[in-house]
């Protein structure tokens, strides 16, 4: 049995794209030590392809194609970030082959009108949902939060949006401030001296909440809670060091919790 996947193994997205396909490759290991994949009663030897997207829809595109034509794999992985996802799932709904969705969590993606596409992840607007009433279960009242989202693409505006939402209707006394995540190191510590939030928030992409991260040490110091999407990661800890003490980020897969903080 084939098993095929394009991932971004270099470019802009491989940090993310290595971590999935090395559990993917994890999965294949321990499905050869089990003598196989099982299909109704027999154990059918697997086979993982992989071809490298380079963070790019338009490799996308044609690697899936490869993998559909040229490869006939019997299991399609899909790719690693929304925007990616979504481009081969055009091309899985034209040749009307299943894609197994573990890397785009867009609500979009996540809610699709399209029968050739099953998702694992928890859509994007449901990775924050809790944090309010996480923080109000573990600590201190909110009075002001942060919350500074990136404009590309649908993923942290759909993360912004399920938060914001959730402040809303769980932390009604607690002002709200939202605004596009800045590529300049200074005009963000700026925005922080003038908010002065309680809670910070940050949602884009993973050299851009980690290069926020290392001017932690001139941040005021109104600041009690911080939160971003990328703190899950192994990697997360490798590039910030000791200034990841405390922040909180979104958590899957976990057995017995819904949709943890």
């Amino acid at each position: 049995m084939q098993i095929g996947i394009s991932i971004a193994q270099t470019g802009a997205l491989s940090i993310m794209g290595m971590q999935a396909l090395n559990g993917i490759r994890l999965w294949v290991l321990h499905l050869e030590r089990k003598g196989g994949l099982r299909v109704g009663r027999q154990l059918r030897p697997v086979r993982l392809i992989t071809r490298d997207d380079h963070s790019r829809t338009s490799f996308v595109r044609d690697n899936v194609k490869a993998l559909i034509r040229q490869d006939g794999v019997d299991v399609l992985l899909g790719p690693y970030s929304s925007h990616l996802t979504k481009a081969a799932a055009d091309i899985c709904e034209v040749h009307q082959t299943l894609l197994w969705n573990h890397g785009g969590a867009s609500d979009e993606i996540c809610q699709p009108k399209s029968n050739w596409i099953v998702s694992t992840l928890s859509p994007a607007s449901q990775y924050l949902q809790k944090l309010p009433q996480w923080i109000d279960a573990n600590g201190s009242a909110v009075h002001q939060y942060l919350l500074l989202s990136s404009r590309k693409g649908t993923f942290a505006g759909n993360v912004a949006a399920g938060l914001r939402e959730s402040i809303g209707v769980f932390t009604k006394a607690a002002r709200l401030h939202s605004a596009e995540l800045p590529e300049s190191t200074n005009v963000f510590i700026q925005l922080l001296n003038e908010t002065a939030p309680t809670a910070l928030v940050l949602i884009g992409t993973f050299e851009q909440e980690t290069g926020l991260f290392k001017t932690r040490g001139a941040w005021p110091e109104s600041i009690r809670y911080v939160a971003c999407v990328s703190a899950g990661i192994s990697q997360f800890l490798d590039s910030v060091g000791d200034l990841s003490e405390g922040i909180i980020g979104p958590s899957q897969w976990e057995p017995g919790i819904d949709r943890a903080t």
